[in-house]
């Protein structure tokens, strides 16, 4: 696994823009997406190379996953999604909410999970990285 962004729940992009750009001297990194099957509208950042931010602003629709899982994650890019969750549900993490063909990343699939101790963890899938 390699970590490809952190992720943060905010109240508004609007409102999130400046502590981005000013204070964090990040850049964004494409349009806004709307992504209808996480009910969110998220905008992407680039902080020096190679640390990317994923800004999240919740739609405020029922069945939302951003309302269970909390005001941060970290996301980590596996070969095979489907292998790493079965790694981790036999390491006792549980799978919150899978989503086929992310409209931010490519449409690759995307897995959100939760640790025993309650931390988030999205995992994407990029076949063409190469198994460790």
């Amino acid at each position: 696994m390699i970590l490809h962004h952190i992720g943060i729940v905010v109240d508004t992009l609007d409102e999130a823009a400046p502590l981005m750009e000013r204070w964090m001297d990040a850049h964004r990194v494409g349009p806004v997406i709307e992504d209808e099957a996480q009910h969110a509208r998220i905008q992407l950042y680039l902080m020096g190379d190679d640390t990317f931010f994923e800004v999240i602003e919740p739609m405020h629709a029922p069945g939302s996953p951003i309302h269970e899982v909390g005001d941060y994650h970290l996301c980590y890019t596996v070969p095979d999604l489907d292998a790493e969750m079965h790694r981790l549900h036999e390491l006792g993490v549980v799978v919150s909410k899978t989503v086929e063909n992310t409209p931010h990343f490519g449409n690759h699939r995307m897995a959100f999970l939760a640790t025993h101790s309650g931390q988030l963890l999205e995992l994407l899938e990029d076949a063409k990285m190469p198994v460790m």
